[in-house]
């Protein structure tokens, strides 16, 4: 087995691309929630790193507590933020295509086009400390979750994929909570459900 580097051209060039794409289809509701095993969810940069190497599973738990150390940081931080903003995949293959974005400041959602199954990846992250006192910038962008919640046939467009996210939140009923603490502003200020209200989304 080769040395595995932190290095992404060296994970893009590694990286099992038919095996990761069937991990990341493995939704948050069929992951083993007997064993507490959140496979569907959590860190989908884990599935790329285990998809990048061909050693066992206790060199993969070596490599995720490396991921974690300090020395690994800067990594970690440009990481986190390409998860954040939706460009991981892009980046990773020529398969997928950001479609669509939203900046909800401590979480962002988007669709990516997958060209190889003609369908659209909603996807989770989630980074809850961003506002926390005194984090460091690498406690801000550091995230919790960022995976696929749900697997689209049809394309939306900006204003269809922003209602398709505030129908999720009132079916279980925290739209109107969420609408009135502006949880729907961006890290850069920008209200979309006001915009949305308005007629000015676009």
């Amino acid at each position: 087995m080769n040395k595995f580097k932190f290095d992404f051209n060296y994970i893009k060039k590694n990286l099992n691309q038919k095996n990761f794409l069937k991990d990341i289809y493995v939704l948050e509701k069929d992951s083993n929630k007997v064993s507490g095993d959140k496979y569907g969810g959590g860190d989908m940069f884990f599935k790329v790193i285990r998809n990048s190497f061909d050693g066992d599973d206790d060199a993969y738990g070596m490599l995720l507590n490396d991921y974690d150390d300090k020395k690994n940081k800067e990594f970690k931080l440009k990481i986190n933020k390409y998860q954040f903003d939706g460009t991981l995949l892009p980046k990773l293959s020529e398969n997928f295509k950001l479609e669509q974005y939203f900046d909800f400041c401590l979480e962002s959602h988007y669709l990516i086009y997958s060209k190889s199954k003609k369908d659209y990846l909603y996807i989770f992250c989630h980074r809850p400390t961003f506002y926390a006192e005194n984090a460091s910038i690498y406690e801000k962008y550091d995230l919790v979750d960022n995976y696929v919640k749900e697997v689209l046939k049809k394309k939306l467009n900006k204003i269809q994929f922003f209602e398709f996210l505030i129908k999720r939140d009132k079916k279980i009923g925290l739209f109107q909570s969420y609408a009135y603490e502006g949880f729907y502003t961006s890290t850069d200020g920008i209200d979309y459900n006001y915009l949305y209200e308005q007629g000015k989304l676009k």
